[in-house]
C-alpha cells in the first residue's frame, strides 16, 4: 500500500515514457488558451485550461453550477468551480472554522492505493482451459470505469508482466470516477466529482504501477499486519438487535395466483400501481430471446433466506445440471437470473407475513453466446433457508427448501425479416421486457443483428426451393443480406448459424 501525491504540480502521466502529460505550473492569473487538441487528435501538454491551486469541481455540469468560477472557457472545464472559490460559498452556509475551511484540503492531496501479487495458481481461461500463472490486482479509491480498467489491465501486461489481473474500486478511499484524460475530457457527470482534472486517475493508476514494479517484482512475502495494530476487534456487550425472524411453514411453494401485490423489477412502479402484475403463467415453451421465464413462491423470512436461483438443464437420461458460464461457474442470480422479495402485508414487520420471492430470466445463453442457448429442456431450481424457531437469538437455526419449476422446453429464437428489393434486412427483436443486452454497442430491449452476419437463406418458388449461404453486413441496426435472386419467389426463409429461423411471404 502507498500514499499518492495529487497536488496540482504533483500529477504526470507518461504512460511508459511515450508522453509526458502535465498541468502547467499553477500561476495566478494565468490566461488558458483554451486549446486542448493538437491538430492530430492527442491531448496538448502542458494543460493551462486547469489552473487551479486546490483543485476544482463539478467541471461536468452543463450549465455550470457556479458561473464565472471556471478556470477556462474551452469544454468542459468551462464548468469547473474553483475549490478557493467553493468554500467561500460553502462557509457562508456552514460558518466553518478557520481549520475546517483552511486549504488546500488535506483529505484531497493524497490518494491511497494498494497491489497484490498472488500465486502461482491454477486460472481458468476465458476459452475454458486452465493455465498456472500469477494473479495481479489492483485497488483503487474511486470507481474504475471501463476505458479505465481496461487500459489498468493491458498496461500490466505490457509493463508488468502480469497476464492476468484486475481493478477493484472503491478501495482506501473515493475520489470520485476515474477516468483515462480522452475520457474525462467527454464531459459528462462522471467528471464533477473529481477535483484534480482530466489527469487525476490516470496519475493515481501510473503510481500504483510504479509501486508493483519495485514492491511486487521481489520476492519477498509482505506480513499483513508488521505492526500489530489490525486485531480482531472486540465489541463488548454491543450486539446485534435481536429481531426474531417469523417461521415459514409454507415455504417452497409455488403460487400461481397473485397476491395483492407483487414486486417484479420488470415492471415500472407505476404499473405495479396500476394493477399490472407479472405474468407468472406457466409457459412449457420459450423462445430464445424472446422468451421470459417468470415464478414467485413462498419462501422464508429475509432474516435468513436469501435464495439461490440457478438454471439447470435436462441431460437425455433425465437427470439435472447446472448450466454453466465459460467460466465454469453455475448461471445463478444476477445479473442472469433476477430475484425480488415481497412481504404481505407489506408492513410493519412485526405483523405476521407471507414471504413472496420471485425471479426472472430471459432465455438467452451466457457470455458472448447469448444467441445460441442449446436447445432442450430447462427448469428453474431454488435453494433457501427458513428459520426452525429452535433459538430466540442471533445467529437462527435454519432449515433448507428447494423449489423446482415445471420444465420448460427452449425452441429457436423468431429471426424478422423485411424485404427492400432484391436485399434482405434480418434481426432478432427482443421481448417487450428484455433486461439483458444481447449485442456489444446495443442496450438491453434494443435486440440483435444476426451473429457474424451469417445465414443460410431458402429461397421457396413454386416449383423449387434454393438454398443459399450468405455473409451480409450491419445497416441499421440489422443484419443486410445481398446478392439474392427473389424474382418470382413465394416466400423466403432465414436461419442464422443457430437455427434461429425466420420466414417472409413476398408478393
Amino acid at each position: 500500500s502507498r500514499s499518492v501525491k495529487q497536488t496540482h504540480d504533483d500529477i504526470y502521466i507518461t504512460r511508459g515514457g511515450t508522453t509526458d502529460l502535465r498541468y502547467t505550473p499553477f500561476t495566478e492569473g494565468l490566461e488558458p488558451d483554451n486549446i486542448v487538441y493538437a491538430d492530430d487528435g492527442s491531448l496538448l501538454t502542458p494543460v493551462d485550461e486547469f489552473n487551479v491551486a486546490y483543485g476544482g469541481a463539478f467541471c461536468g455540469e452543463d450549465p455550470p453550477y457556479l458561473p464565472g468560477f471556471a478556470p477556462s472557457t474551452a469544454f468542459p472545464y468551462a464548468s469547473c468551480v474553483n475549490v478557493d472559490q467553493m468554500i467561500r460559498v460553502i462557509d457562508g452556509f456552514f460558518d466553518l472554522t478557520d481549520e475546517e475551511s483552511a486549504l488546500p484540503l488535506t483529505e484531497s492531496t493524497r490518494a491511497y492505493v494498494t497491489a497484490s501479487r498472488l500465486g502461482p495458481f491454477p486460472i481458468r481461461e476465458a476459452d475454458g482451459s486452465t493455465t498456472t500463472d500469477e494473479f495481479f490486482i489492483g485497488f483503487f479509491p474511486g470507481e474504475t470505469t471501463a476505458m479505465y480498467t481496461e487500459q489498468f489491465r493491458r498496461r500490466a501486461a505490457a509493463e508488468l508482466g502480469y497476464r492476468h489481473s484486475m481493478a477493484v474500486g472503491y478501495a482506501q478511499d473515493h475520489e470520485g470516477y476515474l477516468l483515462i484524460p480522452e475520457d474525462w475530457l467527454q464531459g459528462g457527470y462522471e467528471i464533477d466529482i473529481n477535483i484534480w482534472g482530466p489527469l487525476q486517475g490516470e496519475h493515481i493508476m501510473e503510481r500504483l504501477l510504479d509501486m508493483a514494479a519495485e514492491e511486487l517484482s521481489t520476492d519477498v512475502a509482505e506480513h499483513h499486519d508488521p505492526c500489530g495494530i489490525y486485531q480482531i476487534p472486540d465489541y463488548g456487550a454491543n450486539t446485534l438487535p435481536g429481531i426474531v425472524p417469523e417461521t415459514a411453514p409454507e415455504a417452497g411453494t409455488i403460487i400461481t395466483e397473485q397476491p395483492d401485490w407483487l414486486y417484479s423489477p420488470l415492471y415500472s412502479l407505476e404499473e405495479l400501481e396500476a394493477g399490472t402484475r407479472a405474468d407468472l403463467t406457466w409457459q412449457p415453451q420459450v423462445q430464445r430471446v424472446q422468451g421470459i421465464v417468470q415464478v414467485a413462491w413462498i419462501g422464508g423470512d429475509p432474516g435468513v433466506d436469501f435464495p439461490l436461483v440457478t438454471l439447470q438443464q435436462q441431460a437425455g437420461d433425465g437427470s439435472w445440471s447446472d448450466v454453466l458460464q465459460p467460466s465454469g461457474r453455475p448461471i445463478e442470480g444476477g445479473p442472469d437470473i433476477l430475484v425480488a422479495y415481497t412481504p404481505d402485508p407489506l408492513y410493519t414487520y412485526d405483523d405476521p407475513q407471507t414471504h413472496y420471492w420471485y425471479a426472472a430470466w430471459q432465455v438467452i445463453g451466457p457470455d458472448d453466446g447469448r444467441l445460441a442457448l442449446p436447445l432442450g429442456n430447462y427448469r428453474l431450481h431454488v435453494e433457501g433457508q427458513t428459520y426452525d424457531g429452535a433459538n430466540t437469538s442471533w445467529p437462527w437455526d435454519t432449515a433448507p427448501y428447494s423449489v423446482d419449476t415445471e420444465p420448460f422446453e427452449v425452441l429457436p429464437a423468431a429471426i424478422s425479416l423485411q424485404q427492400s428489393g432484391a436485399d434482405l434486412l434480418a434481426w432478432i427483436p427482443d421481448h417487450p421486457r428484455g433486461y439483458r443486452m444481447l449485442a456489444r454497442a446495443r442496450g438491453a430491449g434494443e435486440g440483435a443483428m444476426l451473429d457474424a452476419h451469417a445465414a443460410t437463406v431458402s429461397i421457396q418458388y413454386a416449383d423449387r426451393t434454393e438454398e443459399v449461404e450468405v455473409s451480409g453486413q450491419e445497416s441499421g441496426g440489422a443484419t443486410l443480406l445481398t446478392g439474392l435472386d427473389l424474382s418470382g419467389a413465394l416466400s423466403v426463409t432465414v436461419t442464422d448459424l443457430y437455427g434461429n429461423t425466420g420466414t417472409l411471404a413476398l408478393q
